[in-house]
């Protein structure tokens, strides 16, 4: 059997191979027409439908003018005929015909023109038929616009490093341009309001180049660069790199290490430190550092010993916090903390107005009362909440209607935003003011939050019986079920993390001035919509050892867990 398998597949003697050259075609004609014309025809027409194929074809096809639209600033969206074509700078294959196209970005006054648009059918491949538009869009609201540049720095600032495959847009200097069309004073001040708001956020290069770029823009209001302007910029950088615990730092925080022979370098007027190991090396930086670090040791810091009575409303307990004057953040030499690792919690002095605040966090049976009168709230609207990004899929998580979980009424509420959070305190703020005129309700500012945990003792901010390594139980415990600080909150160390009024920004200490007399991120406190909440304390998940009333953290607004409350304060307008 394999014997005839091997014989199918045998190579046959086929022979020689037979000589076809002496082989002649001879073509007929067809119709009565010689092989030569109808061969010629045949040819001519292949080369006039390749002809047609390449130079006019797609003439035809596309019918239109390649319009490339430019626009200070960029990112402006283009509209064809009330359809998005593409966002500047771009080129756009316009239709020919009669065309309206506008030209804007959220906030700018639209750019509407009426354009006849051509069409180029000849060689279109080769030689398109091309035009430029280009437009200053006009700012319709400077405020408005710095709102939403704020936003998107804020949210970019939460990355901690870019790289060639995740690009940061330059938010701040792309905005900024825009002054150039409307450099009157109110512009001026909202987009000088924005940096200073901004400067907190920046935290590596990407970030500060941007930064440095929309400060120059500032100074020259987008035209020609000027000896006014460019003063006006050195003197603004001047004044921020030279005061002690303020730009300097800031500075080296951006740098690289470095290696160790950076150190060796012989300090060079002209020569500019590229590295922390640079930087550190120059005989100005450990002066500034000197000095930070003898006003520190002098800072006066007042030391909290007891409330100043109390205030209730909706069954709400506040007590009373007296002003007082503290080193906001670690209590550590300022030189170990400026790496970036820890340049969060960088210390700096801050100085905070008396205020009240709930003596625990607000629990579930607390915040039911406000969604009973705000059905906007209520879980059933969750679709919409979701939609509006003001909570996530896990609002409310555990209630029925208005009915928080059996037997939670005590517990703190969970599951909630910070947008949330914001409005149980605006609905409350009207009770408020009917009794104390003058006031509102709001979440704590981080400077508030950690000196109402602190008292100015950071060594006393765990509390005796805070509920923290807790992790097997999966819950929070009752609230204020532990013992109380020294201003007589509760909670203020475990239980759950709490939501702050500040939005998170990293170089928060860095960014801060030694003669700071008020919660440094309080301008902040001016933009409704940023990247992410401060968030302040620990939680039931949270082990003892890993927690001070320094460590921050930060969630997006719009987050909703089962580790996360809050608890509001008390304050002046």
């Amino acid at each position: 059997m394999f014997e005839k398998l091997l014989k199918l597949f045998k190579k046959k003697d086929l022979g020689p191979i037979p000589d076809f050259s002496d082989v002649k075609v001879k073509l007929k004609p067809v119709a009565g027409i010689r092989p030569g014309m109808y061969l010629t025809a045949i040819y001519g027409f292949v080369i006039l439908l390749v002809i047609f194929l390449v130079f006019f074809l797609p003439g035809i096809s596309a019918n239109g003018t390649y319009i490339t639209f430019k626009s200070r600033p960029v990112r402006a969206g283009v509209w064809i005929d009330g359809i998005k074509a593409g966002v500047t700078p771009c080129e756009i294959l316009v239709p020919a015909g009669s065309r309206e196209i506008t030209i804007t970005r959220p906030f700018f006054e639209p750019v509407t023109m009426k354009k006849q648009v051509g069409n180029f059918v000849f060689a279109i491949p080769f030689f398109p038929r091309r035009e430029t538009i280009e437009s200053d869009v006009t700012i319709a609201d400077s405020r408005k616009l710095a709102e939403y540049a704020f936003k998107e720095f804020s949210q970019w600032a939460l990355i901690e490093r870019f790289n060639e495959e995740y690009h940061y847009p330059p938010v701040l200097s792309e905005t900024l341009q825009a002054i150039a069309a409307k450099p009157d004073a109110e512009t001026y001040s909202n987009f000088r309001d924005l940096l200073d708001a901004a400067l907190p956020f920046v935290h590596n290069p990407d970030l500060a180049k941007d930064y440095l770029a929309a400060s120059l823009i500032l100074e020259t209001r987008g035209k020609v660069l000027t000896p006014g302007g460019l003063a006006g910029f050195i003197q603004r950088h001047k004044k921020l790199l030279s005061a002690p615990g303020n730009g300097i730092f800031l500075l080296y925080s951006l740098l690289p290490p470095g290696t160790a022979d950076d150190q060796k370098i012989i300090p060079n007027p002209k020569h500019i430190p590229l590295t922390q190991k640079e930087l550190s090396a120059v005989p100005q930086f450990q002066t500034l550092l000197n000095i930070y670090r003898k006003k520190l040791a002098a800072f006066s810091t007042s030391r909290g010993t007891a409330s100043g009575g109390s205030v209730s409303f909706n069954s709400v307990s506040f007590r009373a916090i007296p002003s007082g004057r503290y080193i906001m953040g670690e209590n550590e030499d300022p030189a170990s903390m400026l790496s970036s690792e820890y340049s969060p919690e960088f210390p700096h002095p801050v100085s905070v107005a008396s205020f009240y605040i709930a003596s625990t966090e607000i629990t579930n049976q607390q915040f039911k009362s406000f969604l009973v009168q705000n059905p906007q709230w209520q879980k059933k609207n969750l679709a919409q909440l979701v939609k509006d990004e003001l909570a996530d899929e896990y609002y409310l998580t555990g209630w029925e209607d208005n009915n928080y979980p059996t037997g939670s009424g005590s517990y703190p509420a969970t599951y909630i935003s910070a947008y949330a959070a914001e409005a149980y305190c605006k609905w409350l703020s009207a009770r408020v003011e009917l009794s104390m005129p003058g006031k509102i309700v709001r979440l704590p500012m981080e400077a508030e939050w950690e000196w109402a945990a602190t008292a100015g003792n950071p060594e006393s901010f765990i509390e005796s019986g805070a509920r923290l390594d807790a992790e097997t139980s999966r819950t929070p415990g009752v609230a204020g079920a532990g013992g109380s600080n020294r201003f007589g909150l509760y909670d203020m160390s475990g239980n759950v993390f709490e939501w702050c009024a500040d939005w998170y920004a990293k170089s928060l200490g860095l960014a801060a001035n030694v003669n700071t007399v008020h919660p440094v991120n309080a301008h902040t406190d001016m933009y409704p919509f940023g990247g992410a909440k401060a968030v302040r304390g620990g939680a039931w998940i949270t082990r003892s050892n890993e927690i001070t009333a320094a460590t921050r953290g930060c969630q997006p607004p719009y987050f909703c867990t089962p580790y996360l409350g809050f608890r509001p304060v008390i304050a002046e307008k």
